[in-house]
């Protein structure tokens, strides 16, 4: 049944959209618009950006061991920024030839501010023995994870290297990627190595040797030739970048016209820096390349673009190399985000169904609707304003939280709405009326939701980021439903269907569910609800008593932790991570044995558990005195 507007007593907003219905299409249209708009272009991220409170000190001091880098660079640093306001704590590492310090800054401090302070503290250290390099002091940069592409095989390391350095140029020029990180490789080094015998026997030096290497080893600029015909650039080209290169530099001439070259007198290994370092995936050398998001790029975005190459390339490479893509970030994103949808989907579901059964199809169909009008115009606002949100895994969290009470205001107008018109008469002062009865109750209702969780937005350290992607997404949400259920939901109502019986006067299969609902829900209302409620307010006292027990053994059961509490609970993981560090001095040999063992004890996992076959992959990777070994076993590595 459709019913005109008419003219009503009623004033105010509510009324005047009630009235007006095309207003509250047009904004719910509007809603609608600018929300998918959102949706389309929101930045999708593993996790909210946080901005980094940490800075990186870096100083080399080639061929120092680590006691050394201790006494001669760290301890000075950590002297020298001793009592430097800002700084809430500072972790420092001592490695061969190099050593790190990490501060953390206390929330509230500029972080630009603490860069320059730490610079001139440590421009001011006196101390330093000679032969370090100029310390690296930056802010740490935080990228989010995307996934890891893995080449491995059974091929020299060179041809390896080369093979990573060109799949990780080609990543590199897909359009959505930007940051790409070599995992496992070694640096190039070409060493001259030349004997003391045979430096007496050409009547050199080793100084003479260096010198003329420097000499004839660089690219220098000469200046600009003006020419009628235009400016011609000058300049001397003779860097050597390979061991040939470097093998043909002339040492001397003869008086006879011959050349003494580098390679008549030196040895020239034209290969890598020389350690026993090494990288291995499922037992074969690999070389690792790390697929890395900026905070403007969308996850999902690179996540598919970089799948996509990898399915491409790995039908091109020789037979025993294998090229494939694991530790998928944007997996659990994903998984996430499909989660929210379902959610979103079984809850519109059960609200309509529910509301079908108790009062009519069409306020449940309306009432339904307010769940992604809600949802949509959070997405419209989360990216701007002063706390800007974009789509990751901690605020769908937050829409999944708020999805069970985004509907609570327009179920109880839509039921206020039902009664007064069952009872009165269908009317657009009647639907108006309805609203009016419990629009404040409702408003006040999802307004003390919201007052719970805007402390939220004022928290500050590093667990702020955190919070405010909570809190903003389930505010937005809210603050949209208000606005649903109380200027666009009114209007659909004063325009539904809402008699029982069809075109022909007959009451409809539905009708006659619903009536047989009501007859059972007034039933247990009279025979068994208000009976119990008339023996507790009789018994108040005995009442407010269990009550009051409940309430003292809840909180035994938390004092006594037999309810545990958690700030982060322990939720499994798809990976673990295992750390070997080995005591200083430890030789290579026995730091490979050891993560040769780690390797081994993890494979054999799958040869005990034959049919879960548990391990999808294990990384060994060594550094300096330790290694790591990552076990990954998750079906995500194959999505």
């Amino acid at each position: 049944m459709r019913i005109p507007p008419t003219e009503t007593h009623h004033t105010g907003l509510i009324a005047w959209f009630t009235k007006n219905s095309v207003a509250a299409n047009l904004l719910m249209i509007f809603i609608i618009v600018c929300g998918i708009t959102s949706a389309l272009t929101i930045k999708m991220r593993v996790f909210p950006n946080f901005e980094s409170q940490n800075i990186q000190i870096n100083m080399a001091y080639p061929g120092a061991a680590p006691e050394e880098i201790e006494e001669a660079i760290v301890i000075p640093i950590e002297q020298a920024l001793e009592g430097l306001n800002g700084i809430e704590d500072m972790q420092s590492w001592s490695n061969e030839g190099y050593g790190s310090v990490l501060l953390g800054i206390l929330a509230g401090y500029n972080i630009s501010e603490m860069l320059d302070k730490v610079q001139n503290r440590i421009n001011a250290v006196a101390t330093f023995p000679p032969g370090v390099e100029r310390p690296t002091i930056r802010q740490s940069e935080k990228f989010d994870p995307v996934l890891t592409v893995s080449i491995r095989g059974n091929l020299e390391f060179k041809a390896l290297k080369i093979l990573a350095q060109s799949i990780r140029d080609e990543i590199l020029a897909l359009p959505e990627v930007s940051r790409v990180i070599l995992w496992g490789d070694r640096d190039y080094e070409i060493s001259i190595e030349v004997s003391e015998n045979t430096l007496r026997e050409y009547d050199l030096s080793l100084a003479q040797v260096a010198m003329a290497i420097r000499a004839s080893s660089f690219d220098l600029p000469g200046g600009t030739i003006r020419t009628d015909s235009g400016n011609i650039q000058v300049r001397t080209k003779e860097q050597a970048y390979t061991g040939e290169e470097y093998g043909n530099i002339v040492l001397r001439s003869n008086p006879d016209g011959s050349r003494l070259r580098v390679r008549d007198i030196a040895t020239i290994n034209d290969g890598f820096v020389e350690t026993e370092d090494f990288s291995r995936l499922d037992s074969k050398r690999s070389i690792s390349l790390r697929i890395q998001a900026a905070h403007d790029q969308n996850v999902l975005e690179i996540e598919e673009a970089v799948s996509a190459y990898v399915l491409k390339k790995a039908q091109t490479l020789p037979l025993g190399v294998t090229l494939e893509s694991w530790q998928n970030a944007a997996y659990y994103l994903n998984a996430q985000l499909n989660m929210m949808l379902g959610n979103i989907a079984m809850g519109a579901i059960l609200v309509f169904l529910i509301l079908a059964v108790f009062l009519r199809i069409t306020i449940a169909a309306w009432v339904m609707v307010g769940i992604p009008i809600s949802f949509l115009g959070a997405l419209w606002l989360m990216p701007v304003g002063p706390l800007p949100v974009d789509v990751n895994i901690i605020s769908l969290f937050g829409l999944i939280l708020v999805l069970g009470i985004v509907v609570d205001d327009a179920i109880i107008i839509g039921e206020s709405v039902f009664t007064e018109v069952d009872q009165h008469g269908h009317s657009l002062d009647n639907v108006i009326a309805g609203v009016h009865k419990v629009a404040v109750p409702a408003t006040f209702g999802v307004l003390t939701t919201i007052a719970a969780f805007t402390p939220m937005l004022l928290v500050g350290g590093s667990m702020a980021t955190l919070l405010e992607a909570v809190a903003v997404v389930v505010i937005l949400c809210l603050l949209f439903s208000l606005i649903e259920s109380k200027l666009i939901l009114p209007a659909h109502l004063a325009h539904a269907r809402f008699a029982d019986k069809d075109e022909n006067g007959q009451k409809s299969w539905i009708d006659n569910i619903q009536r047989n609902v009501a007859q059972r829900l007034n039933w247990f209302i009279d025979r068994k609800y208000k009976p119990t409620l008339q023996s507790a307010i009789t018994h108040r006292y005995t009442t407010v008593s269990l009550f009051a027990g409940a309430l003292i053994l809840s909180i035994g059961l938390v004092a006594g932790s037999l309810v545990k509490v958690e700030l982060i609970p322990n939720i499994p993981t798809d990976s673990i991570h295992g750390q070997l560090i080995m005591s200083t001095g430890s030789s290579y040999q026995q730091r490979n044995e050891a993560l040769g063992k780690m390797e081994k004890a993890i494979l054999s996992l799958n040869e005990e558990f034959v049919d879960e076959h548990p391990v999808e992959h294990v990384l060994v990777n060594s550094r300096d005195n330790g290694g790591l070994c990552l076990l990954y076993t998750s079906d995500a590595a194959d999505e």
